[in-house]
Order: C-alpha cells, then sequence, then structure tokens
C-alpha cells in the first residue's frame, strides 16, 4: 500500500505541503481525471498532506470545492473542511464568506447515495454539513440561522431513521446527536412537545448507532483521543451521553453546560473556549 492508502500510485502524487496554492492548483489541472481525484482525496482525508497553516489550507479547500469536474463528495467535504479551518482559527470574516456556499450544499448532498463509505455517504456527509455549519452559526451569534439549521437537522434524521441505514451510522451518529443538542440555543424549541420530539430522536439515534456498532476487532483503532480511546468508540460515548443529558433536558433539567460541552467543535481548547463562550451567550 502506498502513500496515504491509495496503491503504489499515490506516491507520484503533488507534494502539497511544498506548494504555494497556486502551484497546487496549477498541478491539480495538470492531472489526468482519475488523478486529480486521488490527490483532491489526499489533500482533504491526510493532515499530513496538505499545508501547515491553516489560512494556506483554507484557500487550498475553496479552490477545490470550485473544480468543477472533481467528484461530487469531494467539492462537497472541501466546503465543509474549511469551514472546520475557519472555525480553528475563530475566523468570523471567513466563516461568514463562506457560508452561503456551504449552506447551498443542501439539495446536493441530499442526491448522494447510501454508502458504507462515510466520505460520500448522504447521511453522514449532510450532518456534516449542518454540524459545522451550526458551529459557525454559533460563534457568529446568528440564533435565526441556528434555529433553521437544527429544522433541517430533525427533518433529515427523521428521514434518515426511516430507511435502511448503512454500517457507518455508527460513526455518523455523532454529528446527527451533536446537531440535536444545538436545540437548546435556537430558541424555537422551548416548548415541551419540542423538546420531547428531540429527545425521541435523539434515543433513536443512539439506539441505531448501537445497532450499527461493529465488534471490537473490526473497529478502527489507529485514530486516539488523549485518553487512548480509539477515536469512532469516543465519539459513540458522546453520542451516548448526549442521548441521556437530552432526555432529562426534555424532562425538564437545566443542563445547557454540560450539553454544551458535548455539542460544540472542540479541535483545540481554544476553539472550544470560543463556541462555549457563544454558547452561554445564547442559553
Amino acid at each position: 500500500m502506498g502513500l496515504f492508502g491509495f496503491g503504489g500510485r499515490a506516491a507520484s502524487l503533488p507534494d502539497f505541503t511544498a506548494l504555494s496554492v497556486e502551484q497546487a492548483l496549477d498541478q491539480l489541472r495538470a492531472l489526468s481525471l482519475p488523478r486529480r481525484n486521488r490527490a483532491v482525496a489526499s489533500v482533504l482525508y491526510s493532515a499530513r498532506a496538505r499545508p501547515a497553516a491553516l489560512e494556506e489550507q483554507i484557500a487550498l479547500f475553496d479552490q477545490i470545492a470550485a473544480l468543477p469536474d472533481i467528484a461530487a463528495h469531494h467539492r462537497a467535504n472541501a466546503r465543509i473542511a474549511r469551514t472546520h479551518k475557519a472555525l480553528e482559527l475563530g475566523d468570523a470574516d471567513r466563516l461568514s464568506d463562506g457560508m452561503a456556499p456551504l449552506l447551498a450544499l443542501r439539495d446536493e448532498i441530499a442526491s448522494f447515495s447510501a454508502s458504507d463509505d462515510i466520505r460520500q455517504d448522504r447521511c453522514h456527509v449532510g450532518f456534516s454539513r449542518l454540524y459545522v455549519a451550526l458551529n459557525a452559526a454559533l460563534m457568529t451569534r446568528d440564533r435565526a440561522l441556528v434555529a433553521d439549521l437544527v429544522e433541517e437537522a430533525q427533518a433529515n434524521c427523521r428521514d434518515h431513521l426511516a430507511t435502511s441505514l448503512p454500517g457507518g451510522f455508527y460513526r455518523s451518529s455523532a454529528n446527527v446527536m451533536r446537531c440535536l443538542a444545538f436545540a437548546l440555543i435556537s430558541g424555537r424549541h422551548a416548548a415541551d412537545a419540542s423538546r420531547a420530539e428531540i429527545a425521541e430522536l435523539a434515543q433513536k439515534v443512539y439506539a441505531s448507532a448501537l445497532d450499527k456498532r461493529p465488534p471490537a476487532a473490526h473497529r478502527r483503532k489507529d485514530r486516539k483521543v488523549s485518553s487512548g480511546i480509539a477515536m469512532p468508540d469516543a465519539e459513540f460515548m458522546r453520542t451516548a451521553a448526549l442521548a441521556q443529558l437530552l432526555t432529562s433536558w426534555a424532562e425538564g433539567a437545566d443542563l445547557a453546560a454540560p450539553i454544551g460541552r458535548l455539542a460544540v467543535a472542540q479541535r483545540t481548547e481554544a476553539q472550544r473556549d470560543r463556541l462555549l463562550t457563544c454558547w452561554t451567550a445564547l442559553t
């Protein structure tokens, strides 16, 4: 297996860590379409294949998202990834600039098929978009957009739970659950009936994720959190905790702080703290 898991041919792909954004785009355009898609995948899905600076990553992801002939799921994931990087920077201007194209992906992602490959699965990519958009709306303190996105998440959740879920839902469930958790700050879910629906969906998401949980021997163990727990299992623990907390919230408990700590994006401590400050302001 070659570099980044793409076989021996991938070893000859451009080294994007050593190129400017303009040079990277020139190199991409010079590749045949199959190799261009492989090169884009290496940048999107392997952190060690990207430039080190977050600003350069954002610029590169923006350019990749604008390439008309690469796979649609790569374009969508590039928009999602650039928004995550803008959140890491805490850059409100970059978040605002990227919001419209991110939101515009809704119908295109809805046309994706269900797939055990989460990078192109309709449910996983759709809730990845919703989750990063919710965090961006939180960072900019746009409560109306938070509420709109939570309602979209509820509708999508109901639709997906009514279908046969792919095996990757064990991993997708973390973003689904965290999207539901944003109901707490939406301003439209204070009524008992609204809270009850969120809690019911949360329990169904948890049960469905548990049903899709692979045997321990088949779970990825190459990515771990600081505690040493494998990433998918750590995310599932978050899913389980949020399901319980949202049920208690629906019953009237004041759980804004613990739900917020589990719901917001937290790639870095600084990012988490910024978002929690905004969460508290909207609570």
